[in-house]
């Protein structure tokens, strides 16, 4: 619980660029001691800068960290990757780019006889995985 609420925090905070204790407080419904241990672990990952009664994110909005990316959704995109590779037929050629939801993909693909090929970025999170 404490690490989805830290991702949504984080999230919140790159959206917003800006964002008051006072804010976080109420919209994750915890107190102002809670919200300040977050926030130096939060900051501590090099995405956000503690100001006075505050935080700022250090990275452009829209800009959110793969590892958050990972986090959110991940119903939705395995149901995606899911029905994505039933689409592959075996002996089809795909190539995948990479991203979060190629991911998932790449998780169902396992199974089938296709030919793909992947963005580097995704062999080396998907260690481990036989691709062929």
């Amino acid at each position: 619980m404490k690490v989805s609420r830290l991702n949504s925090i984080e999230q919140y905070v790159i959206s917003r660029e800006t964002v008051s204790i006072d804010e976080l407080c109420e919209v994750f419904g915890v107190s102002k001691n809670t919200i300040r241990r977050d926030l130096n672990e939060l900051e501590m990952r090099g995405h956000i800068t503690k100001v006075y009664g505050g935080v700022t994110a250090t990275v452009p909005s829209g800009a959110v960290p793969t590892p958050i990316r990972s986090s959110l959704n991940t119903v939705d995109k395995s149901l995606i990757g899911r029905l994505a590779a039933e689409e592959v037929a075996d002996g089809d050629t795909i190539f995948i780019d990479s991203g979060t939801t190629t991911l998932c993909l790449l998780r169902f693909l396992v199974a089938k006889k296709a030919h793909h090929d992947h963005h580097a970025l995704a062999r080396r999170t998907e260690r481990g995985l036989q691709i062929r």
